[in-house]
């Protein structure tokens, strides 16, 4: 079930498996039509990686998405070592000039496979 946040553009993401050896797939929604970007940070901020949309290939980057339920891949062939990372959406409203940006963070756990 979904619980409705007030001005957020992001209303739903979550990654399965959590914590995960090999990938995780992350499920998002989109209220509004927005520029969206995906990027994943390690603990101490540094960008490792920007996401692509699954089913398109399309890097998230500043890219026009839709309204509607997306989902995207961390791989972990992508980072070096075990440990914490965020996966952060960055959305920027087209239609909507009451938000100005909204973001998501999404807490992944990686655990190499021993």
């Amino acid at each position: 079930r979904l619980v409705p946040v007030p001005n957020a553009v992001i209303e739903f993401a979550q990654a399965d498996p959590n914590p995960f050896e090999s990938q995780t797939k992350i499920r998002y929604f989109v209220r509004d039509d927005v520029r969206l970007s995906c990027y994943v940070f390690d603990r101490v901020g540094k960008r490792i990686t920007t996401l692509s949309d699954l089913s398109t290939g399309e890097i998230i980057e500043n890219r026009i998405t839709k309204r509607g339920w997306y989902e995207t891949v961390f791989k972990a062939s992508e980072i070096t070592s075990q440990g914490s990372y965020d996966v952060v959406f960055i959305a920027y409203p087209i239609n909507d000039p009451g938000v100005e940006l909204s973001r998501a963070i999404v807490k992944v756990q990686y655990v190499r496979n021993k």
